[in-house]
């Protein structure tokens, strides 16, 4: 099973990644109000977002991504110049978040087709408990 991460390792991460979309955001010059609604959400959520006070989903950050014409990979991989004395993550807890990211895909790839979860599993010869076990990472 999994493990979650400490608060203070969450709260660490939104203000990397906060720090990550504002740079991102002011080499292209837009504003906060540009990117909240290219993603949909209100300004104040954008800015939450920004200074690390809430958590982005997966595809709001693709959808940012694509608006500021960066590689989505910019708000995963780690910037060793931002992180230079972050201690190692257990790998455990990578794979965890990895898996979540993947099955948040396969979601929304599944979703976008217009395919039920029923469907999906009766083609794959798998349980619907199955395939809403690898949308929710686990």
């Amino acid at each position: 099973m999994a493990t979650v991460a400490e608060p203070e390792e969450l709260a660490a991460r939104r203000q990397i990644l906060g720090a990550l979309m504002q740079g991102a955001r002011a080499k292209l010059g837009k504003s906060k109000q540009d990117c909240a609604q290219a993603i949909g959400v209100t300004v104040a959520t954008y800015s939450a977002y920004e200074e690390g006070r809430r958590d982005a989903t997966l595809p709001e950050l693709e959808l940012l991504a694509y608006y500021l014409k960066v590689p989505v990979r910019l708000f995963f991989e780690r910037p060793e110049r931002l992180l230079a004395d972050d201690p190692a993550i257990p790998a455990e807890k990578v794979i965890a978040l990895r898996q979540r990211i993947i099955g948040a895909l396969l979601r929304q790839g599944r979703q976008d087709r217009g395919k039920a979860g029923k469907e999906l599993a009766t083609r794959l010869g798998v349980t619907t408990r199955r395939i809403s076990d690898y949308e929710l990472g686990r």
